[in-house]
């Protein structure tokens, strides 16, 4: 009975010691446990200030954009002008040649410089929209006629499918031209074979606008990053294809400041469609 009991007694002590370890485990691993969490709410406060900073930089960036287009946009308006006043029958062929590339140039920058006060306005949220009631229709009639020229330019089709009974949107008639213009000239642009359609829809509360090409397309690493500010798919030193990469950045903010969405599917070699939705009426 006496050996039982002392292997009673060792089992129990046993036991204890376990507990005891197990315990001593529980309060370490708890103590580990506040010590990451402490590092953790260190590493997030710093993450915080970090992310402040960045803010803080950003706006200053955004700030200095505005400051820098608005500088550049004043003397730009009289220059375009006055060169567009010189007589072009009283100069020679060559003189006639290198005005031309004087007024051409000075446009491209005169648009640099509107698409980098547009993005400034639009990031800070100063940029103001006359929302009325508009329909699609018209301003889609505007957008085509105004990048004709370029489609007719590269022998390229511009066509446009818009039903008429569409509802009406209530936006800014300007903006939303712009990011139409904007959409198909970039089309154009990409496309030297077929061309580009313009056609719209209703699905659900909202009207479908989409901008289908024959061009080049896009490949997948890039499609996510198109409408970021400044990106070009070729950054190279001898690319192709001009333009600021703030197009499609301003079509972005222009369709999201209207309440819809935009996105892009494009596969290599096989064309792209950039589409957008606004809120219908």
């Amino acid at each position: 009975m006496a050996d039982i009991d002392i292997i009673i007694i060792g089992a129990f002590v046993a036991l204890v010691s376990l507990v005891i370890v197990e315990l001593a485990i529980i309060i370490n691993s708890l103590r580990y446990t506040r010590q990451l969490l402490r590092i953790k709410d260190m590493h997030e406060a710093e993450i915080r200030r970090a992310h402040e900073k960045l803010k803080s930089v950003d706006k200053l960036k955004t700030e200095f954009m505005n400051m820098a287009a608005h500088e550049l946009k004043t003397p730009m308006v009289p220059m375009v002008g006055y060169l567009q006043l010189i007589d072009k029958k009283k100069l020679d062929s060559e003189d006639r040649e290198s005005l031309e590339i004087a007024i051409r140039n000075t446009k491209r920058l005169q648009r640099l410089v509107g698409d980098i006060l547009d993005i400034a306005k639009l990031e800070s949220k100063v940029m103001k929209f006359n929302m009325e009631e508009v329909r699609l229709e018209s301003l889609a009639n505007d957008a085509v006629s105004s990048a004709e020229p370029f489609a007719k330019e590269k022998k390229i089709y511009l066509k446009k499918v818009v039903p008429k009974n569409l509802p009406t949107i209530k936006g800014d008639a300007v903006r939303i031209t712009q990011v139409l213009t904007n959409l198909l000239n970039n089309a154009i642009k990409f496309t030297d074979k077929g061309g580009i359609t313009l056609k719209a829809s209703k699905t659900g509360n909202s009207v479908l606008v989409q901008v289908v090409d024959t061009g080049i397309g896009i490949g997948r690493k890039d499609v996510g990053k198109l409408f970021t500010k400044f990106y070009q798919a070729d950054s190279s030193g001898k690319r192709k294809y001009g333009g600021t990469g703030l197009g499609l950045a301003i079509c972005k903010e222009i369709v999201k400041a209207h309440g819809g969405k935009i996105w892009v599917t494009s596969q290599l070699g096989k064309g792209s469609i950039f589409q957008f939705t606004l809120p219908s009426k």
